[in-house]
This record gives C-alpha cells, sequence and structure tokens, in this order.
C-alpha cells in the first residue's frame, strides 16, 4: 500500500510540474499584454510617444481615397477616377503642373489637424470606452468631430486654393482648340472666364455643412454595436484586468501542490525554485529579442488590399506605435519576469535550508539512536536489578562485619 501511495505521488509531481510550466510560459506573455490594454493611461502614452497626432497630418492624403471622385467643371472635360485612385495620384498630377506646392499642402492639413487638437479628440474617444468598460460610467458614449475646427478647415482650404490658383497663368487663344476638353490632371493653363474657383469654393462649403464631412459627428452609434456586444466588451477587459492576480494565484498554487506532491518538502522547494527562476530569466532575456525583431506594423497591414503607397504611408505611422507598444510589453513583462526570479531564489534557498535542517536531524538521531544502552528484557517473574551507577561521586558504603563470637563460659565441677 505505500509503494502505491509513492507511485501516485511521483505521477502527481511530475502532472503537477508540467502545469506550472503551462502557467508561466502562457501566463507571463499575456501579463505583459493584459496590463498594456487595460491601462487607459499606458495606450495614451503610447499614442503620443509614438507621435502619432503629427504623423497621422502628415500620410493622411496618402491614406484616404477619393469617394466621390467626380468633378465637373465648366470648359474641363468630366474626369472619372476609379473608387481606388488615391488623392495622392491627384496630388502629384497636380503638383507636376505647378497648381499646387505639396509641402505647402502638408503644412496646410497640420494646420487645420493640428496635433494638440488631434489629441485632445482621440484622448476623448479612450475615455469614453474605458469609463464604460471599467464600470465607472454606466453608459457607453464618445465624440469624435471636426466641427470645432470647420472654420479654420474652411479658411485654410480657401486660402491655400486661392494661392494655387493664382500661379496658373490664362490660357491664350492658341492653348485652346476648338472641340478639344482639358483635362484638369493635366493642365497649363486656365481658360478665359473659368469657374474653377467658384465650383471649389462651392464644395468648400458643402464639406464645412451639418451632413459634410467637416460638420459629422461621430459616436458610438455608427459602430452599430449591440448590447450584447458592448457587455460582452466589459465582460472580457474585467477578465483581462483581474489576469494577473489570478496569474500569481495559480502559480503559488501549482508551485505548492508541486512541493507537498514531492519525495521530500526540501526537495519540492528546490524544483519550484528552480523553474521560477529559469523561466523568469530566459524571459527577461528572451521576450525583449523575440518582440524586438517581430514588426507589429506589418502583421497590421499583412494581406490587405492597399496599393503600395498606402501601405507605406500607414507604415509611417504605425512603426512608431509598433516599437513604442513593443516597448510597453517589455516593461510589463520584465517586472513580471523579475518577481518570478526573485521568488524563485527565495524558493531554492528555503529548499537548502531544510536540506541542511534535514540533514542535521537525521545525524542527531542516529548519534543518539548509538549512545543509548539497551538492556535485556527482564524475564518473567524475576525482578530487574538496578544498573550500577557508573562513575558516581557517593562513597559505596563498608560491609559490616561480623560481630566476634563470645568465648564460651568455662564451668567447673565442685567436689563432693
Amino acid at each position: 500500500m505505500h509503494k502505491i501511495g509513492d507511485v501516485l505521488g511521483f505521477i502527481f509531481n511530475k502532472i503537477f510540474i508540467v502545469i506550472l510550466l503551462v502557467v508561466l510560459m502562457v501566463g507571463v506573455p499575456l501579463i505583459g499584454i493584459t496590463g498594456t490594454f487595460t491601462d487607459r493611461e499606458a495606450v495614451k502614452s503610447i499614442l503620443a510617444e509614438a507621435d502619432v497626432y503629427n504623423t497621422v497630418p502628415e500620410n493622411i492624403l496618402d491614406i484616404i481615397e477619393i469617394e466621390e471622385p467626380e468633378l465637373v467643371v465648366e470648359g474641363f472635360e468630366q474626369q472619372e477616377l476609379d473608387v481606388q485612385t488615391q488623392v495622392r495620384t491627384v496630388r502629384d498630377a497636380l503638383e507636376e503642373n505647378g497648381l499646387i506646392d505639396p509641402d505647402e499642402l502638408i503644412a496646410t492639413v497640420k494646420r487645420t489637424l493640428d496635433a494638440g487638437f488631434l489629441q485632445g479628440q482621440v484622448e476623448g474617444v479612450i475615455d469614453g470606452v474605458y469609463s464604460y468598460l471599467d464600470g465607472s460610467s454606466s453608459s457607453f458614449e464618445f465624440e469624435l468631430t471636426l466641427r470645432d475646427r470647420v472654420d479654420v478647415v474652411s479658411n485654410e482650404l480657401r486660402s491655400f486654393i486661392s494661392s494655387s490658383l493664382e500661379s496658373i497663368p490664362e490660357c491664350g487663344p492658341n492653348d485652346i482648340k476648338d472641340g478639344d476638353d482639358i483635362d484638369i490632371l493635366d493642365i497649363d493653363c486656365l481658360p478665359p472666364g473659368s469657374m474653377l474657383a467658384d465650383e471649389i469654393d462651392s464644395f468648400i462649403d458643402e464639406l464645412a455643412e451639418t451632413d459634410g464631412v467637416l460638420g459629422q459627428v461621430y459616436t458610438q452609434e455608427d459602430l452599430d454595436l449591440s448590447e450584447v456586444d458592448l457587455e460582452g466588451a466589459r465582460i472580457a477587459y474585467s477578465a483581462m484586468s483581474s489576469f494577473a492576480l489570478l496569474f500569481w494565484l495559480a502559480t503559488i498554487g501549482v508551485a505548492m501542490a508541486v512541493v507537498l506532491t514531492s519525495h521530500s518538502t526540501h526537495r519540492g522547494f528546490k524544483i519550484v525554485g528552480g523553474m521560477l527562476a529559469f523561466i523568469g530569466t530566459a524571459f527577461i532575456i528572451g521576450f525583449s529579442v523575440i518582440t524586438n525583431a517581430t514588426d507589429f506594423s506589418d502583421i497590421a497591414i499583412e494581406d490587405s488590399d492597399l496599393s503600395a503607397t498606402q501601405e507605406q504611408a500607414l507604415l509611417n505611422v504605425l512603426e512608431p506605435v509598433a516599437e513604442q507598444l513593443a516597448a510597453q510589453l517589455n516593461s510589463q513583462v520584465l517586472f513580471t519576469s523579475l518577481a518570478l526570479v526573485i521568488l524563485g531564489i527565495g524558493s531554492f534557498v528555503l529548499g537548502i535550508y531544510l536540506t541542511k535542517h534535514h540533514v542535521e536531524h537525521v545525524a542527531f538521531h542516529q548519534h543518539h539512536d548509538e549512545q543509548e544502552p539497551v538492556y535485556p528484557e527482564p524475564t518473567k517473574g524475576v525482578s530487574k536489578p538496578a544498573p550500577a551507577l557508573a562513575n558516581s561521586d557517593k562513597p559505596k558504603p563498608e560491609a559490616k562485619k561480623p560481630a566476634p563470637k563470645k568465648p564460651a563460659k568455662k564451668t567447673t565441677k565442685k567436689s563432693k
């Protein structure tokens, strides 16, 4: 029966060792992920440190696509552009003809969408989302709009277009042949009486209207999320927020199971300590190498339908974000790994101490067993003689000498 218990203990011990290994290998990276994405301040810091609020305006013209490419202007042919044609294509064509200065266009976009304004809008959305997820707000609400910047955007666009059109000369009699239409993307001059400036000005007015691009307000309703989706997101966020606590409880619980099912307690503490210290060190060295070697920005746009220009523009925005995200993940994993190493060293030292105590305990009992005298079992009916006192300082009592016999008295008979 004792052997069966030893075999079961050995089997369960190996099972718990495997479970502890899985918990550590899976849990440490997940702590980095959950610790990063459940912290709103960490998310804000990643975006700010990645300089997103400056890189987005610089690359937005290359990222967006023309949704309504038709532009009809008196004196010009109607230019049909495919939906996938980018604004960059139009910009390059107009640049070649001297209609716009690309550097000035970027400067205009940055003035209308300055970093401070973008940061306020994005962080407002982040606060709205996290306030609902962490329960500090009972409703899921946020607002994203350019309405506060309508006047600035409209004025900047009008000023930019006016200065661009002034640089284009008016067409002479020999510049336009009868029956020929002029391609807006291939112009050298403006026809007499051209209404291009008025058409563009009207287009800007439409953008600034309430239902226009600049006047629209984007809220949570535009995401088309159901109550089930929102409740599921809140549950997932709650689970992610408590993952670190669950990880440490599971790690300590399984580690104690390994100790208790080991052949000896001191050996169990040594096994657990070695595992924790080794895996913690491996993550300290290896995780940063893996994250630095992985380009998360490439993963984000992998297998996309974007053109090469759009992909490059997105990479310009996403690469700094990926670098900051990797740094944040590394800091979370590094903190957890250091805790594992410290806990592992403590467990191993405890195992060594218990081993030393165990050895001393065994040696003490062996020595005690060797020194203890062994007495024969008394026979039945015979009293056990008292053991002699060795090295006793008490003097032995002197044996009493037998009393001397008195001599017999001589008797004499009197004669008659």
